[in-house]
């Protein structure tokens, strides 16, 4: 996310011209910041390991390997954490002690953020005055993919017929291409369920307790990713590497370690990994399309 009025008084002032890598976006970025007297260039606090999940895609990493195999602690995985770190701790674009990322953004007390396409709805709704723009992710090398490149990006789609299984991963791949991505991701923040919710007197009363109550009420929901047993462990890594120092590589091997354990024992309906599904694995749940929660009518 970039904000665009601090990107005015450059000669540069497009989202499709900022730096595409990371060695010329995180001194671009700092200029930014200290032209407009704010001290966070890249705000990314309070995101979780949500960022160096996303540089691991772009190491040629992957969360899971497949629907029973995390891969935490994968050499791509524990370089992208030791980069997270570094932003914080070497490039100082962020850090550990300020707010929230998307309250530094919101108030403009940083040119850029980092955060998912839906956090355009809250900026709607909470900064109504924030004159803002996307953009691809920097990467290592300036190309594809910026971001996270996996199994959820706000879709699914699931089968209880095996005849209809292809034609499932087919449709899935789809909703993944760059091209349906880079149309899709403006809109997010806005699609017809959001705004469908905000007219409820309910959501109006408690938006942030309500919303999920409200859409829940659909014919279908769509489950976490990667179920929540594994994010448990993922999270504590993150939290003992980010704030208390842990070591990154033996802290992401016992967490890998752990979540293998669990999915040893499982069988997660959304879990594809980098490979897909293993081999002889059957959803139970029923046909549906499902678009951030809500099922489209006739989609199988």
């Amino acid at each position: 996310m970039v904000n665009a009025d601090q990107l005015r008084p450059l000669p540069v002032h497009e989202a499709g011209s900022i730096p595409k890598t990371w060695d010329d976006f995180i001194p671009f970025a700092k200029e930014v910041a200290d032209k407009n007297g704010v001290k966070t260039a890249f705000a990314f606090n309070g995101a979780g390991q949500s960022p160096a999940e996303a540089v691991a895609y772009q190491f040629g990493g992957t969360s899971f390997l497949d629907s029973e195999t995390c891969a935490y602690g994968s050499g791509e995985c524990i370089r992208a954490a030791r980069f997270t770190v570094d932003l914080f701790d070497r490039y100082k674009t962020d850090s550990r002690d300020n707010v929230n990322a998307r309250e530094a953004f919101g108030t403009g007390n940083a040119p850029f953020t980092f955060q998912w396409s839906w956090f355009i709805g809250m900026l709607d709704r909470t900064y109504k005055d924030m004159h803002f723009g996307t953009g691809p992710l920097p990467a290592s090398d300036g190309t594809p993919p910026y971001g996270r490149y996996g199994d959820n990006a706000g879709f699914s789609a699931t089968y209880t017929d095996d005849k209809k299984k292809e034609a499932a991963e087919i449709f899935w791949k789809m909703l993944m291409t760059t091209e349906f991505q880079k149309e899709f991701a403006p809109l997010r923040g806005l699609v017809s369920a959001h705004l469908e919710v905000r007219e409820s007197e309910l959501y109006k009363a408690q938006p942030h307790i309500t919303a999920k109550e409200i859409i829940s009420k659909g014919p279908a929901v769509n489950d976490d990713d990667p179920p929540s047993e594994i994010s448990t462990f993922r999270n504590r890594a993150w939290s003992a590497i980010k704030d208390g120092g842990a070591d990154i590589a033996a802290t992401l091997k016992e967490a890998e370690k752990r979540a293998n354990g669990v999915l040893s024992k499982m069988d997660n309906w959304l879990l594809w990994g980098k490979a897909g599904r293993k081999q002889g694995r059957k959803s139970s749940k029923a046909t549906h399309c499902l678009v951030r929660g809500r099922a489209i009518p006739g989609v199988e």
